[in-house]
């Protein structure tokens, strides 16, 4: 990671390590050892950002519930 494979990430170092020089190492085994060895990460991990929730938007009448049956659900309609 100092002199051929510098600045590549932990994945794409774990690929090269693979396809190249036939070394099946994990990602993560790769990271421990970079930590041990004192080399910072290619781009430190940033903080999750907060999102706040949006409030529902309120709407009259937003809401219909048709029914479309052909019965006469609550006796004599003129509708039905």
């Amino acid at each position: 990671m100092r002199e051929t494979y510098v600045g590549f990430n932990d994945v794409h170092f774990t690929e090269k390590l693979r396809e190249v020089h036939g070394l099946d190492v994990c990602r993560e085994t790769v990271r421990c050892v970079r930590r041990a060895e004192g080399l910072a990460a290619v781009r430190p991990r940033r903080a999750p950002q907060y999102r706040r929730r949006r409030d529902p938007e309120r709407a009259a009448g937003s809401m219909i519930q048709v029914d479309g049956r052909p019965f006469d659900w609550f006796g004599d309609s003129e509708a039905g």
